[in-house]
């Protein structure tokens, strides 16, 4: 089993403003300790690892993901050299009131699989476990020929009651997704399957027509509650001392927009459920990054008849 293990050093991070009208981003430069080690080398990894920053490699694309330190998450999701994410992760909540914690709160020191082929896919097996719960998240993602702006990231979470009592858990999954590396002047829209009833799949635009789609590819217990807001009303409300219940809005924007879906399941002990999904990001079609084009061409023609008449 081999592992990509990024450096930290010096880069930039971003700080948002929430106003869905006003939704830029600042940059700030950020200092960490830079390790001796490079960017693409392969290291064996056994089933324990006290890393907490990791780094997916896959053709045209890579991934971060810090699994034992908060704030958590996955994100810096590179295709084909431009970044399409600020933060995706998961959080929780036992009972039915009280607030919701990062998954990395089960267990700071979680245990770590994982798997790099640089001609199939990268993974990455990551279990935090207490002596009442655990949570299992695995990351599966595919790159694509470079140049296509194309990359999948399959994503398993099982959760298991390791209890001899009922557990009352609330899963819930955040994305903030900025594409083209940049979150302005884009929408969020969930989809109803006719069949069973359920807002299964959910599409992030941008207006060149870059995309990304989730597809919740099975569950069980079926999506309790969804939500498409702005930054950052989802996750303050994942990451602050209230109960949240997501407010199941099918759309947002235009503006910098995030999704969101909830779980919430009563386990009997020794139980477990389990969610199958897939995220797929494609490239802008010709069709859709000539159309802004035309629209500047058809206004710039006006402005210069408006200025002859």
């Amino acid at each position: 089993m081999n592992l990509t293990l990024w450096p930290l050093g010096l880069r930039n991070e971003c700080v948002r403003v929430p106003n869905p009208n006003d939704a830029m981003k600042i940059q700030k430069n950020s200092f960490v300790s830079w390790y001796s080690c490079a960017l693409g080398i392969f290291l064996a990894v056994v089933a324990q690892s006290n890393a907490q920053n990791y780094g997916l490699t896959n053709r045209n694309a890579t991934l971060q993901i810090n699994v034992a330190s908060g704030p958590g998450g996955a994100s810096n999701f590179q295709i084909d050299g431009v970044n399409q994410l600020y933060h995706h992760w998961f959080y929780y909540r036992v009972g039915g009131v009280g607030p919701e914690f990062p998954i990395e709160n089960i267990n700071g020191s979680p245990t770590i699989n994982s798997y790099q082929n640089l001609s199939a896919f990268a993974r990455l097996d990551v279990t935090y476990a207490n002596a009442s719960y655990s949570v299992n998240t695995l990351f599966q993602m595919t790159g694509q020929t470079a140049g296509t702006g194309r990359a999948n990231l399959n994503e398993t979470i099982t959760v298991v009651n390791n209890s001899l009592s009922p557990l009352d858990f609330h899963l819930f999954q955040y994305s903030d997704f900025d594409l083209g590396g940049t979150p302005n002047g884009q929408s969020v829209q969930y989809f109803l399957n006719d069949v069973t009833g359920q807002y299964y799949k959910v599409t992030q635009t941008a207006l060149n027509g870059a995309s990304v789609t989730e597809t919740i590819t099975s569950a069980s217990p079926p999506i309790g509650h969804f939500e498409a807001n702005y930054f950052d009303s989802t996750f303050n409300s994942l990451t602050d001392t209230n109960t949240t219940i997501l407010n199941d809005s099918i759309s947002a924007g235009l503006g910098d927009v995030t999704f969101a879906y909830q779980w919430d399941v009563l386990l009997a002990p020794g139980a477990s459920f389990q969610i199958s999904k897939l995220i797929a990001v494609p490239e802008p079609s010709a069709l859709a990054l000539l159309f802004p084009a035309l629209l500047a061409f058809l206004g710039f023609r006006l402005f210069r008849r408006n200025r002859r008449g």
